[in-house]
């Protein structure tokens, strides 16, 4: 097999798990509304469809949604097509995984990181919101 078409799978391929994720999509109109004013923490992962790290990335907070589901809310925003939100909230690298409880940002990891990481952040936003709740 030729380095060209090697080269050219593996992109196709990267390119089509992103697409693929089987996380909701939240975008500058629906952003209030789905994240904002949600019930619970809800963990949104900003990326592109070209970033590297972002593919790499997709897999571990997949992982992670079915982990938590029915505690967190997972959703995903694509920079690119949602860049007043991306803005909104200062998001100049990617990927970059937020959490927001109760309307407002109150953790970030930006690049590729061990899922441990995302998991203790999760686990202080969830921790946070049972607080905040009683």
């Amino acid at each position: 097999m030729s380095k060209t078409l090697l080269a050219l799978m593996t992109v196709s391929y990267g390119t089509l798990a992103a697409c693929a994720s089987g996380l909701p999509s939240s975008n500058d109109s629906t952003f209030g509304q789905e994240v904002l004013s949600a019930s619970r923490p809800v963990v949104v992962d900003f990326y592109a469809d070209w970033c590297g790290p972002c593919k790499r990335m997709a897999p571990v907070v997949e992982h992670l949604s079915d982990q938590y589901r029915g505690t967190v809310d997972f959703v995903r925003v694509n920079i690119d097509e949602s860049p007043q939100t991306a803005r909104r909230y200062g998001i100049s690298s990617i990927p970059t995984i937020a959490v927001f409880n109760n309307g407002r940002s109150v953790d970030s990891i930006t690049g590729a990181v061990p899922e441990q990481e995302l998991t203790a952040m999760i686990s202080r936003a969830i921790s946070q919101h049972v607080s905040s709740t009683r």
